[in-house]
């Protein structure tokens, strides 16, 4: 089955993908490529930019409450400024890309798009401890962050299937929540109710929910909302463990 990556520039969508593959323990191994195979997306240790299509197989073997699983994933991976609604640029440029780019999106069973957080949410407390500042850019102020969701929407509506999954992640939880405090509880659950997970979840999507529910009833589309961050290996697993489902 095949997953497209879609986001803006620098939410963290290879690095989610780098740390997954980083370690064998959990609940979701990286069987194929190697870490250092992908080590080829990073200089000096640090994730590059993507500037270039990323098509990459991937093995993975997924512990499902015991019921081990190995399913292969064409995960395709994509330069920010393509997604950039508002700014063309990238797409008059590189029409043939634009057009794999589309064509993937339409064939891909899960479509999964990284977000950073809204400036609101974030912890000045967490924010300063890892060395970034609140007013970065990629921390849009919550109107500015809902209207470019709807603008995810609206490519959505015109791009996407109804048979396919839509799965939103709301990157970088360790800037606004006790990423700790949620794994020791994920760790202690023997089964995740995806229902239960979605109803727990959506309230940090709050301002944004109306807009969900709505594109689920206009597509008849099933939708997952997950926050992430490569910090916190359970938080990084479960929109592969629900894949896997």
């Amino acid at each position: 089955m095949s997953v497209i990556v879609m986001g803006d520039q620098a939410v963290g969508k290879t690095t989610l993908m780098l740390e997954l593959a980083k370690s064998n323990r959990g609940n979701v191994q990286v069987i194929k490529p190697s870490y250092d195979d992908l080590e080829r997306f990073t200089i000096d240790g640090q994730v590059m930019p993507t500037d270039s299509i990323n098509n990459i197989p991937i093995e993975l073997r997924v512990n499902l409450s015991g019921n081990i699983k190995e399913i292969k994933v064409n995960l395709i991976d994509s330069p920010g400024e393509a997604w950039r609604a508002e700014d063309s640029r990238w797409r008059k440029a590189n029409p043939q890309d634009w057009n794999f780019l589309l064509t993937s999106l339409h064939n891909a069973k899960f479509l999964m798009i990284v977000m950073a957080p809204y400036r609101e949410l974030l912890k000045n407390n967490l924010v300063g401890n890892d060395g970034l500042n609140i007013e970065d850019i990629r921390f849009r102020k919550q109107t500015q962050w809902k209207n470019r969701f709807q603008e995810w929407i609206n490519f959505l509506e015109n791009n996407a299937r109804n048979n396919q999954y839509v799965i939103f992640c709301l990157n970088m939880a360790d800037l606004f929540c006790n990423v700790q405090q949620i794994s020791e509880v994920l760790q202690r659950e023997k089964s995740i109710n995806w229902m239960q997970h979605k109803t727990n979840v959506l309230p940090i999507f709050d301002n944004v929910r109306e807009l969900i529910y709505r594109f689920e009833q206009n597509r008849i589309v099933k939708t997952q909302v997950f926050i992430t961050t490569y910090k916190a290996r359970p938080l990084l697993e479960l929109p592969w463990l629900y894949i896997g489902t």
